[in-house]
């Protein structure tokens, strides 16, 4: 009896244990249900480590990429904002777009075209220029583009034909311009006078002096030019032309030589050509005196043909330079008498 008494003890003690720990858990879920948390699954939480060596990394799935440090979080609209260098990088490109540098060139005759003008025209380091054909003598100056490069070259007309001329910035036939020039000693012929002429007046060869003259000529391009050509030794101009000398060089004085009281010329021609100079007053002043100064020109006795001059003032003689001549004040008076009939 005894015995099965605490059987019975015993069975009733685990009875109400079982009950006990069906009781709490079915009170656990309870109260996780009535706060809002659900239980935890046990055998999903991971077992803490106790090994020697470090656990194993955890690395993020692709579709589960990590968090970007700064902790912001990524939208479309946010990627669509400039930050402030990227806007700043933009502008200074649009700038440097602006400033690009483009180089041009167009011809007008579209090529190099000896016997059409032409000009070329357009930009070369930002700076815009315009050229023309053009003609230097009887060479055409012409202006082309080489890709976007201004060009020029030159051309003889005369390469074309005998009869071409540069002409307006073209080589053109002097016949299909009714331009044609003339010249009576045939051209460059200093031993001949000549008259040229294209059309117009006739243009005569002169002497620029003694031994030089004034030669016209027809150019290639049918224009009147001319030339200084100086006469040979032994050689003088008179007409228009050089001529063998046949005078001797010489030299004279209408007051025979130095006279201060009487104007004199000298004429004459010497190795420099014909010379011509009058006696004649000048005057300047020196230490608060106002002198009249004569330069009386005389021929040189040394050298028949050679002229030279002295500087003679007046008014250490008491007289006045007037007319080239030193005169008293008697002489004036005669002077004025003289000239005015009085």
């Amino acid at each position: 009896m005894r015995k099965g008494g605490l059987a019975v003890v015993y069975l009733f003690l685990i009875i109400v244990l079982l009950v006990s720990v069906v009781s709490a858990s079915w009170f656990s879920d309870l109260w996780a249900r009535i706060i809002g948390k659900t239980s935890t699954d046990l055998s999903q939480t991971p077992s803490k480590y106790t090994g020697t060596s470090p656990p194993p990394s955890i690395e993020p799935t692709p579709s589960e990429p990590p968090p970007s440090d700064s902790g912001e979080e990524s939208s479309s609209s946010g990627s669509d904002t400039p930050t402030p260098a990227t806007a700043q990088l933009e502008e200074e490109a649009e700038v440097e777009a602006t400033l690009e540098i483009t180089d041009t060139c167009s011809d007008s005759d579209k090529r190099i075209d000896f016997s059409v003008y032409g000009a070329i025209q357009g930009s070369r380091d930002n700076y815009g220029y315009s050229f023309e054909d053009t003609c230097e003598g009887n060479v055409l100056v012409e202006r082309y583009c080489d890709e976007d490069v201004p060009r020029d070259y030159r051309k003889n007309c005369e390469e074309e034909g005998e009869d071409y001329i540069c002409l307006e910035g073209s080589c053109i036939l002097s016949s299909d311009r009714g331009i044609s020039c003339s010249d009576s000693d045939g051209g460059l012929d200093s031993f001949e006078v000549g008259a040229t002429s294209n059309g117009a007046g006739p243009s005569i060869d002169y002497c620029k002096d003694d031994f030089s003259l004034v030669e016209y000529y027809c150019s290639p391009n049918k224009q009147v030019s001319f030339s200084n050509i100086a006469c040979p030794p032994d050689y003088i101009c008179r007409k228009g032309k050089c001529s063998v000398r046949n005078f001797d060089l010489s030299c004279e004085d209408t007051d025979e030589g130095i006279d201060y009281n009487n104007r004199g010329e000298i004429t004459g021609v010497n190795e420099e050509g014909s010379f011509s100079s009058k006696d004649r007053c000048t005057s300047y002043s020196s230490e608060s005196k106002e002198k009249d100064i004569l330069l009386e020109y005389y021929c040189d006795e040394n050298s028949p043909n050679e002229f030279s001059f002295e500087i003679v003032d007046c008014t250490e003689k008491g007289e006045s330079c007037v007319e080239g001549a030193c005169m008293s004040k008697n002489d004036i008076l005669n002077f004025f008498r003289n000239l005015f009939g009085g």
